[in-house]
């Protein structure tokens, strides 16, 4: 297992094309920030400013489908599996998810550090005010916890599609249309036909990302729970996947 990790690991940081995304990403975090104090004049605290889905939401495929892709579609993945035990080919898999988690975790941390800075130095200079935030520290802090979660799994389903389709552009295909656009009209039409309030966006990736601040916390649970399974689903699908495939 901690071959497979030095591998990636080095594969991530040794590669122009992941490094560049990698670095891109990251860049993506000023964003918001500079759109609330500098544009905005925002006199929010940091944790207001935070209690909304990060951007991670719509660019997490930038790095993921290329990280996860990547082997694949170059088909130096060929070189690899050959040699490849049955327990190797189930820490390739479990490899790419650490990475993909650590990935989303360091874009919340840097996201967060990030929204400090620029309150301290362009906003309201304060983390929390009880007296205009309607929730409380706990509440943020699990929420935005389940959102990083939530991003983790995401990150699970780029990487299924792309053992299983093999090719970036295949994946990007399917998922920016649904991300962007039809996930919001194909909610829209099931909770109309189900109507009673009826909401399946708490029971899918792309829709807990759009209610799960301010929600409560026995949905902040339901939520992380809905997303470990997710997380653990792609998982063994894309072992599966990977495990049966001919490179």
């Amino acid at each position: 297992m901690l071959k497979i990790l030095r591998f990636d690991f080095y594969k991530i940081f040794h590669s122009k094309v992941l490094l560049g995304l990698l670095i891109f990403t990251f860049c993506c975090t000023l964003i918001n920030p500079v759109l609330s104090y500098v544009i905005n004049d925002s006199t929010s605290t940091v944790y207001s400013n935070l209690m909304q889905p990060n951007i991670l939401f719509g660019i997490l495929w930038i790095f993921a489908v290329p990280f996860a892709a990547k082997d694949i579609s170059s088909n130096y993945v060929k070189n690899l599996v050959p040699s490849y035990s049955e327990k190797d080919k189930v820490f390739y898999i479990l490899s790419k998810v650490v990475y993909i988690v650590l990935f989303c975790l360091a874009f919340m941390l840097l996201s967060f550090l990030v929204e400090i800075v620029f309150n301290y130095i362009f906003g309201a200079k304060c983390m929390y005010d009880p007296a205009q935030d309607n929730f409380t520290v706990g509440q943020f802090y699990l929420q935005y916890i389940c959102g990083f979660w939530n991003y983790a799994a995401m990150g699970t389903l780029f990487l299924f599609l792309s053992v299983l389709l093999k090719k970036e552009y295949i994946v990007l295909i399917i998922v920016l249309p649904y991300l962007f656009i039809l996930s919001s009209l194909l909610y829209g039409a099931v909770n109309a036909l189900v109507g009673d309030g009826f909401s399946i966006e708490k029971y899918t990736i792309f829709g807990i990302d759009r209610i799960v601040y301010y929600s409560s916390l026995k949905e902040s649970w339901s939520y992380i729970l809905t997303s470990t399974c997710y997380i653990a689903v792609f998982s063994v699908l894309s072992w599966l996947v990977f495990r049966k495939r001919s490179f």
